[in-house]
């Protein structure tokens, strides 16, 4: 992965599903001063869901802390105004209105 000033993070691909295992991405941070970290994320334990292979658990091996995911519930509906135009009346409109914060 890559944006103008270079390369910021990497995914790693299982060789045989080519599905991602692994996903680390470095960025900067402030503690005391400026230092860059890396943060890495294992993916894994791929199920089916509506036609999708999706992962159900997502690792740190810095902490050993683990997300598991218990369900997907993919192609819900949106409301149209969620996708106006940033400064655009529509979500001035939407800012004032209090439906987004």
């Amino acid at each position: 992965m890559s944006d103008d000033a270079g390369p910021f993070g990497r995914i790693d691909f299982d060789a045989v599903t080519h599905l991602p295992v692994r996903v680390s991405v470095r960025f900067m941070m402030t503690i005391g001063q400026m230092t860059e970290a890396r943060r890495v994320t294992n993916v894994g334990d791929y199920r089916r869901v509506s036609g999708v292979m999706l992962p159900l658990s997502l690792t740190r091996p810095s902490s050993g802390r683990r997300l598991l995911i218990a369900e997907y519930d993919l192609n819900q509906p949106l409301p149209h105004d969620l996708f106006v135009e940033p400064g655009s009346d529509a979500a001035l409109e939407r800012i004032m209105s209090g439906r987004i914060k």
